[in-house]
């Protein structure tokens, strides 16, 4: 029987979606004046702050006054303020808009930033990023003849909180879009609340799917990457049998550590159900090979997670478990600092700028020098740009070091693919290592062990169906080869001290453990002679801090060191 409660949700959120997507499709039309009028505003809006003072805001009139009197920014230029409104809880610092929260992402030397956040950055990330998949999934489905299917579905995102000593929210922005429709979590969502908005550290994966595979069928997948719905089905195929046999007793496994208060409250939300076990055991027996979501929710309509760059890896081990038939939506383009782009359809792995986030300026990717940057109508198509971004929230012509390359146009907004970062070396599952904290965990690495790294790489371990990082090391002197799994947990507690977020991944177990090779001496200083006779000039061959090609895995890993 279908929960009138669930029909009326949906229907909302799909009306609220269309809505959503007209808006940023119309925007789209007029990319270029829409977002040229909304740099006039939120010049005009923060001419008295304190920012503004400082730039002569009072006398920005065109794109052309503000390029001259603003200079390119970076998150240095920032602090200063809002170490004050984070200090002070006062707001005429950057913009003459209320922030209602602080994002935090790492920063350049390891140490987590401060991201403000308005309400109008809230409300957009809940209409591009939550809304947007509905209207997008409908339209996928009509256009398939295919009825939207009211069932709940599988959230993979959990929301923690963090409030500041001054009583201001801190935490990722997309998490506080999550918590407005906390409410409606308990008719929409196969996991209860206490798994969304963890209280404790337990192990999620294994409670998400044990409430998820309870269902017969789900509506659809939401995560934030493609790299937590694939560890999810390789988890799901390691441990199948504990998941059956705890479905069919309403039990949760004592191997599944918690607190016994909520063990007693999750366990009073199952019951057992022994027929659903031995459906779900039929298919577990056939194994794998097969693409097993299919074969489990029949009705699972799409999976909404980003997969493109540096997530592409996992987006195809993904779908080796969720088969070609389930459409994918590539959600949003999008950071701490702003929202930038959004998928404009079904299964696409291009981006449309979203007008309504912001002002965007664009420096060809192989130029150093800033001063002049180029505006939307200016853009070629196939050329890659550095990115330059004016957001809602007061960070103004500030340097994001991302560079996309411009694949077409949405009306007058660029169609983008996210390329790289200048200054980041890996991105598995959301951690964003940079360089500058790869290299201040090198450093402190070496000193803890007694030894100079001359060089250092990180090579992306994706092999076996899981992520690590396998860091890659070339010491001043010879070290003890059969240390290295040693080696391997410093250099890991380095960088989780550099960087919180890889270290919260290697926590819950989205990053396995690491491991470390020792190179052969000399090892990069061969590297670069091979790249010279190749041909390539010795002032363009730059250090090798990512093994991201099949060559660079092939040279540097046949020349690690081994035991005799």
């Amino acid at each position: 029987m279908q929960n009138p409660m669930l029909y009326l949700i949906y229907s909302v959120m799909r009306k609220r979606g269309k809505k959503a997507l007209k808006k940023f499709e119309d925007a789209c039309e007029i990319a270029d004046t829409y977002t040229e009028e909304l740099l006039m505003r939120l010049i005009n809006d923060a001419k008295d702050s304190e920012y503004g003072k400082k730039y002569h805001f009072d006398q920005i009139h065109s794109i052309e006054d503000y390029k001259r009197l603003v200079p390119i920014s970076q998150y240095d230029d920032y602090e200063p303020y809002i170490m004050k409104m984070y200090k002070e809880n006062v707001d005429d610092q950057l913009t003459g808009r209320h922030c209602i929260q602080f994002a935090l992402t790492s920063g350049s030397t390891g140490l987590p930033k401060l991201i403000p956040v308005v309400q109008d950055v809230i409300d957009l990330y809940s209409d591009m990023g939550c809304s947007r998949t509905f209207a997008l999934g409908s339209r996928y489905l009509k256009e398939h003849n295919k009825k939207f299917p009211y069932y709940k579905c599988l959230n993979l995102i959990e929301v923690t909180d963090y409030s500041s000593d001054k009583g201001k929210k801190m935490g990722a922005i997309s998490e506080t879009a999550l918590e407005r429709i906390k409410p409606f979590f308990k008719y929409v969502s196969t996991s209860p609340d206490e798994i969304i908005f963890p209280k404790e550290k337990i192990d999620l994966k294994y409670l998400k799917l044990l409430f998820a595979l309870r269902e017969e069928n789900i509506c659809f997948i939401a995560s934030a990457f493609t790299t937590v719905v694939a560890d999810l089905f390789v988890y799901l195929s390691e441990h199948w049998e504990s998941l059956v046999e705890d479905i069919k007793n309403g039990t949760i496994s004592k191997n599944i550590e918690m607190s016994a208060e909520l063990r007693k409250t999750l366990t009073a939300k199952l019951r057992p159900d022994p027929k659903r076990a031995n459906e779900l055991k039929k298919e577990f027996e056939k194994g794998f090979d097969t693409p097993i979501l299919p074969r489990i929710w029949p009705r699972c309509s799409w999976i909404g997670a980003i997969g493109t760059g540096t997530f592409e890896p996992y987006t195809e081990i993904m779908r080796r478990y969720v088969g070609n038939d389930i459409a994918h939506d590539n959600l949003l383009y999008a950071a701490s600092e702003s929202i930038f782009a959004a998928c404009p359809e079904m299964n696409s792995s291009e981006f449309a700028m979203i007008p309504q986030s912001g002002f965007y300026e664009f420096v060809p990717a192989e130029d150093d020098d800033l001063s002049h940057t180029l505006n939307m109508n200016e853009l070629e198509i196939g050329k890659e740009y550095e990115l330059i971004v004016t957001n809602l929230s007061g960070f103004y012509r500030y340097r994001m070091y991302d560079v996309v390359k411009v694949l077409g146009f949405k009306g007058k907004s660029p169609l983008i693919r996210f390329v790289y970062r200048k200054n980041q070396v890996v991105n598995l599952v959301g951690e964003k290592t940079n360089a500058v904290a790869l290299a201040a965990a090198v450093e402190a690495f070496g000193k803890e062990i007694g030894c100079n790294i001359v060089e250092y790489s990180v090579y992306p371990d994706v092999s076996n169906d899981s992520a690590r990082y396998c860091f890659v090391i070339e010491p001043e002197h010879e070290l003890d080869v059969s240390k290295c799994d040693e080696y391997a947990e410093i250099m890991e507690r380095k960088l989780g001290e550099c960087n919180m977020p890889f270290q919260y991944a290697v926590e819950t177990g989205e990053l396995k453990k690491s491991t470390l090779v020792i190179v052969q001496s000399q090892t990069y200083q061969l590297w670069r002679e091979l790249q010279i006779a190749k041909g390539i000039l010795p002032n363009q061959i730059k250090p090798v801090r990512l093994i991201d090609t099949p060559e660079k895995e092939k040279f540097f890993m046949g020349l690690k060191e081994r035991n005799m």
